[in-house]
């Protein structure tokens, strides 16, 4: 067995900010002090468990981009289907580094590895386009900004076209990535979002006291030590998280508003929510809704026809000193949403914000319309179309009746099946057969005879 410390770990989690769900990050935070409290900081592995994970696509990542790789250029290094549409397989947590220990407790994704993968096929004349796949809660900060600018700049080239798909989710970190290429794609019981910027501190000083630890630091510099884990959090290193957290979250909103060609006061408006596939197209947030094979099927026709869909992000601009703030409408002519000539841009935020609302209540009452068809057994035929984002109550009420008098049909064609068959009439003996009449007669006179005792009355 080999002893790993897991402290690296513990850096790359606490006082430093990420573009995660929350949810992510609280379901690390909780395994991580399960290990710190099973092993105090430390756990064992067996030898040669720590294979380098780099939570990019490899033949053992069991993805649809994986599954999607082809025979003709199998000897390559990364996945490539005979048509020549290079695969790019992105799933879980995203880090800037990839440490080799790290495999130990889960495995990430790199941004280097992803940078290094999407260069190489760049690079490689037999790839003639790249389609991500993206199944990634978000991850670090660091390293996101400078690779969502190298795919923006790759995508807006005009040489390759690069395409993501979220499948089923890519959100905050992954989300910017995907939003930096030229065409989004999510299907429609998937979803994306959250464009925001969690930090997370943990104070152990109470565990610290049950343990009977007690730390002391010897420091200079007044804020050296402002965000240990062994001491509460100040009223001070506070407000300087809470900073840079919205400088950070700036930088992210400004990043989407670009790549998407909308106003960032539409993507602050997300509050750094989910959006289903259907709020996130009328929102610019998608291009389309589709299944990763249907998206491959537009994708690789369109790599053979060597055509592009207009659109896509500008080539990123230099940043400004750190806010990355590129929002002025001049700036981004192009863009879909920016104010027509003569009309206030709050104004037009106004016609976004009630454009969305419709778009929003008519989507709530189609759902509605959808499940009110439903009959008893056709539960997952009416989820399917209330997931499919297209069909209307009358054609899933048609649909469910349809269903409904096939199963009756199946049914009573079983029944017949399973009906006893007739009994065939019984016959007298040769000679000695009775006729209706004659056997009445006879059933009659024995009941008499029975009732009176004398018999013939």
């Amino acid at each position: 067995m080999t002893t790993r410390n897991l402290a690296h770990l513990a850096a790359r989690l606490y006082g430093t900010p990420l573009m995660l769900l929350p949810s992510a990050a609280d379901a690390l935070g909780h395994t991580f002090q399960q290990l710190l409290e099973k092993r105090g900081g430390l756990i064992d592995v067996a030898d040669g468990a720590a294979e380098l994970q780099l939570g990019v696509e490899t033949p053992r990542v069991h993805g649809f981009a994986g599954n999607a790789r082809g025979q003709r250029f199998k000897d390559k290094p990364y996945a490539v289907t005979d048509e020549g549409v290079g695969l790019v397989g992105v799933y879980g947590p995203l880090l800037h580094r990839f440490n080799f220990d790290m495999a130990t407790c889960t495995s990430f994704a790199n941004y280097q590895a992803i940078e290094q993968r999407v260069k190489m096929m760049l690079a490689d004349p037999d790839v003639k386009g790249i389609l991500f796949e993206w199944d990634s809660p978000g991850g670090e900060v660091a390293g996101n900004d400078a690779l969502a600018r190298m795919l923006r700049s790759a995508s807006a080239s005009g040489g390759k076209p690069i395409w993501s798909h979220a499948n089923e989710g890519a959100y905050s970190a992954a989300y910017n990535l995907a939003a930096n290429t030229q065409r989004v794609v999510v299907p429609a019981a998937g979803s994306v979002g959250s464009i925001g910027v969690v930090m997370l501190h943990v104070d152990q000083s109470q565990r610290d006291a049950k343990l009977g630890l007690v730390f002391t630091y010897i420091f200079a510099g007044d804020r050296k030590v402002d965000f240990n884990s062994h001491q509460p959090l100040s009223d001070r290193a506070k407000a300087i998280a809470g900073a840079e957290v919205e400088r950070l979250y700036d930088m992210f909103v400004d990043s989407v508003a670009d790549a998407r060609r909308i106003d960032a006061k539409v993507v602050r408006r997300t509050e750094a929510g989910i959006l289903d596939a259907v709020a996130a197209k009328a929102m610019g947030l998608v291009d389309a809704v589709a299944g990763f094979e249907d998206t491959l099927k537009e994708f690789t026709a369109l790599v053979q026809s060597g055509q592009r869909i207009p659109g896509g992000p500008k080539a990123a601009a230099p940043a400004k000193g750190a806010t990355m703030s590129h929002t002025d409408p001049a700036a981004r002519p192009e863009a879909a949403t920016d104010a027509p000539q003569g009309v206030p841009e709050a104004e037009v935020a106004k016609r976004e914000a009630a454009a969305f609302e419709r778009g929003k209540q008519a989507e709530l009452e189609r759902q509605a319309g959808v499940r009110a068809a439903l009959l008893p057994g056709h539960e997952k035929l009416i989820e399917g179309f209330v997931a499919d984002g297209k069909t209307t109550p009358a054609q899933a009420q048609a649909a469910v009746i349809a269903a409904e008098r096939a199963t009756l049909a199946a049914a009573e064609a079983a029944h017949k099946g399973d009906a006893p068959r007739a009994v065939p009439t019984a016959t007298a003996p040769e000679g000695g057969q009775l006729q209706g009449a004659a056997l009445g007669r006879a059933a009659v006179a024995a009941f008499n005879e029975f009732t009176t005792g004398k018999k013939g009355a």
